[in-house]
């Protein structure tokens, strides 16, 4: 049976499943490091902008060429693209495991890059492929939890694990986990096709493909709100840990516990973007309103009002509002594709923005922190960026509507 969602009776399920069984465990690689993140700089004598990148250099691949990578995937098909992503995610972590020190584990990271970007731009194809259109925005919303959900499990493990194995024990068992899932996702989509309805035009290049994508707004548009967007939550969640326990005194367990709830708050503001996108709302207010809340949030998490607990709470509700925004964007990627065959490219564009933000956020808010001398610092490096995600989010308005009128 063809899972293409134009023609599929029924949307597959199991197929999304698998899919964000694959995201989950890229995810897992982002949250793996936040807890490990005080040891790694007691063990190697890091001050925190160096922290800061190996938190971030995980992005390195997606901020360099995620839309060549995208347009790579769509060319090789998403299962393939998706099987190579994971084996590159397995190599990369098992050589971090037995690494011997930093220069190593900042290679192996880069090698992991590689295969996150991968599976961000090759499992939305997937799912695109696999459900109807009425269930487009859901899936889509569901998948933009696959960054919350592995960052969360990883780090619920990291308080029982790090003392049993260390951080070592922990990126083998991460490789180990990506290796054996290639069986699993090529077993499940052995019997599904995902050629798309304009599959019969004349095959495009990597680069053909990408040229086109580039000269439309919508695609760098996705780019620019996602930048803003990650620039800001993948910084506080690398540094959530840490910020516990250096500036609020709360011990390790207790540390990562509370990071863990901020990080999973997110998955909430994933799957409502796309109920509240599939009742109507448009994905200019839906944008607004989150990147509105984020700034709130992210005041009163760092400024110099409260005690631990209501910072605690307004971390949450930053990461629980900020969620609607990759939902949001996600969902958009069949929208602003010039062609079904390349979601996978402009989905790689959107990701390169994301990674960018993801790469700079961290040592970013490392540097303003020591710059300042305090975690009050990072109020400014998020109003600043909410600032310019609004500025995205009104002209991608702007440009759907264009859309709307052709």
């Amino acid at each position: 049976m063809s899972a293409s969602a134009e023609t599929s009776v029924a949307s597959r399920w199991d197929i999304v499943t698998v899919a964000m069984m694959t995201g989950i465990l890229a995810g897992m690689q982002i949250g793996k490091v936040a807890p490990a993140l005080p040891i790694l700089r007691a063990d190697l004598g890091l001050d925190l902008v160096t922290g800061g990148w190996v938190a971030s250099l995980f992005t390195l691949a997606g901020a360099a060429v995620g839309a060549l990578i995208g347009a790579s995937a769509d060319r090789i098909g998403p299962r393939r693209a998706a099987r190579f992503s994971l084996l590159m995610l397995g190599i990369g972590s098992l050589w971090g495991g037995f690494s011997d020190g930093l220069t190593e584990i900042m290679l192996s990271r880069s090698v992991e890059s590689l295969g996150f970007i991968g599976t961000a731009v090759s499992c939305p194809r997937l799912i695109v492929g696999a459900v109807a259109p009425k269930d487009r925005n859901l899936a889509l919303g569901i998948w933009g939890t696959f960054v919350p959900a592995g960052m969360t499990i990883a780090m619920l493990m990291a308080p029982v694990a790090m003392p049993a194995i260390g951080w070592r024990g922990i990126w083998i068992l991460n490789g180990c986990l990506a290796l054996a899932m290639i069986a699993v996702l090529a077993w499940k989509t052995r019997n599904a096709s995902w050629t798309p309805p304009d599959a019969a035009a004349a095959p495009m290049s990597p680069l053909q493909g990408l040229r086109l994508c580039l000269g439309r707004g919508g695609p760098w548009l996705l780019a620019l709100t996602f930048f803003a967007y990650s620039m800001q939550y993948l910084s506080v969640t690398a540094w959530m840990p840490s910020f516990l326990m250096e500036a609020r005194g709360l011990e390790y367990e207790i540390a990562n516990y509370m990071a863990a709830a901020v990080v999973a708050a997110n998955m909430i503001g994933n799957v409502l973007a796309g109920i509240m996108l599939g009742r109507g709302m448009t994905r200019q207010t839906v944008l607004l309103f989150a990147f509105a809340g984020m700034a709130l949030c992210a005041a009163a998490t760092y400024g110099p009002w409260f005690d631990t607990a209501p910072r605690i709470v307004a971390a949450i509700l930053f990461s629980a509002i900020g969620g609607l925004i990759p939902g949001a964007l996600m969902a958009a990627t069949p929208v602003h594709a010039p062609a079904t065959t390349l979601v996978g490219v402009v989905n790689g564009l959107m990701m390169q923005g994301s990674n960018i933000g993801a790469l700079t956020g961290p040592p970013l808010i490392g540097a303003i922190v020591t710059f300042v001398g305090g975690w009050h610092g990072a109020t400014w490096h998020a109003l600043i960026f909410c600032l310019v995600g609004s500025v995205g989010a009104v002209l991608l308005g702007w440009r759907e509507r264009k859309l709307d009128r052709a």
